[in-house]
Parts: structure tokens; C-alpha cells; sequence
């Protein structure tokens, strides 16, 4: 990678920090971005249920639910 050298070897911080800033936007500039991964959500609703909830580890809270008829 042209300039990873220079950064690695180079003592002032700051200037360190610009020289990876400029490896990052070329590679960010001439690498195709490919996802991984994706999010998909497997919730449901029904006017039914009340107080269900959902934290943000996707763990569900049963404890103030209900369900009425």
C-alpha cells in the first residue's frame, strides 16, 4: 500500500493521522464497498398487543405485555 510506510515511520502524531487520513480516502475512493452482512427484523404486530417491546440487543420484554381478545 503506497504510504502505509511513510505513516508507520513517522513520529508526530498529527502528521501520522493525516497521512493514514489520505491511504483511507484512496482506498475508500478505488475499492467497491460489498456488504457482509444485512439486518432483517422478525417482529410482528397486532393492535391486540400492548406494552411489547424490543431493546436495542433485539431481546423482547414480556413483562408489561398483554393480549387482549
Amino acid at each position: 500500500m503506497p504510504g502505509r510506510p511513510e505513516a508507520r515511520a513517522t513520529t508526530d502524531e498529527d502528521e501520522r493521522k493525516a497521512k493514514y487520513r489520505k491511504i483511507n480516502k484512496t482506498v475508500g475512493k478505488d475499492l467497491p464497498i460489498i456488504p457482509i452482512m444485512h439486518y432483517s427484523h422478525g417482529h410482528v404486530g397486532s393492535d391486540r398487543v400492548a406494552s411489547l417491546f424490543y431493546d436495542a440487543g433485539d431481546r423482547t420484554h414480556l413483562v408489561d405485555a398483554s393480549l387482549t381478545a
